[in-house]
């Protein structure tokens, strides 16, 4: 996705643009997380925000494509709650963002439990609901990591490509069951 990204952008692109994309989509993105977590205090939405921006990983990787990645996985949560098709265009945003940078899996993860706790703890919602929402962004983020990797096979397939050993990439995939444990 990625490369269809820079045909659509360009392969060179002036840092000061590239950081003022960054900025601009980080703060649509600390936006739509607090719409979807439904915060109501100006402060703390204040405060999401100024994370956003400065917390470390995402300064270290200000750039469009992975602003751009973090804003397609927060466009998934968001979406999440639509009614008729919500689910099905969450999962084409989250395949999208883990096709520009993967780790932003974990947000969208740890902003739908997030959600599920606040939801808990206020109480609005009764437990079937709050049971049948868990489930349903269970699946979003399973479906779009299937997703997401059977489109890579297959482009390596074609490409005739394979995967680097950088970080362990090529081995995804390949983990036995008997080491999950250990892995946690």
């Amino acid at each position: 996705f990625g490369a269809v990204v820079e045909k659509f952008l360009g392969e060179v692109l002036s840092p000061n643009i590239c950081i003022i994309l960054g900025i601009i989509f980080i703060a649509i993105s600390a936006a739509l997380t607090v719409a979807y977590l439904d915060i109501k205090s100006k402060w703390f939405s204040i405060i999401i925000g100024c994370m956003m921006v400065v917390f470390p990983a995402v300064v270290c990787t200000n750039t469009y494509i992975f602003a751009s990645a973090l804003l397609l996985s927060c466009l998934s949560f968001y979406f999440s709650n639509q009614r008729k098709i919500g689910m099905i265009i969450s999962i084409i945003f989250l395949t999208l963002s883990l096709g520009l940078y993967q780790a932003y899996i974990g947000y969208a993860a740890g902003i739908f439990i997030l959600k599920l706790i606040l939801q808990i703890i206020q109480d609005n919602e009764d437990t079937k609901h709050i049971i049948i929402k868990g489930l349903k962004s269970f699946l979003i983020l399973c479906f779009s990591i299937c997703i997401y990797y059977c489109v890579m096979k297959i482009s390596l397939g074609v490409t005739q490509q394979s995967l680097t050993s950088y970080r362990g990439i090529s081995e995804m995939a390949n983990i036995q069951f008997e080491n999950i444990p250990s892995l946690i």
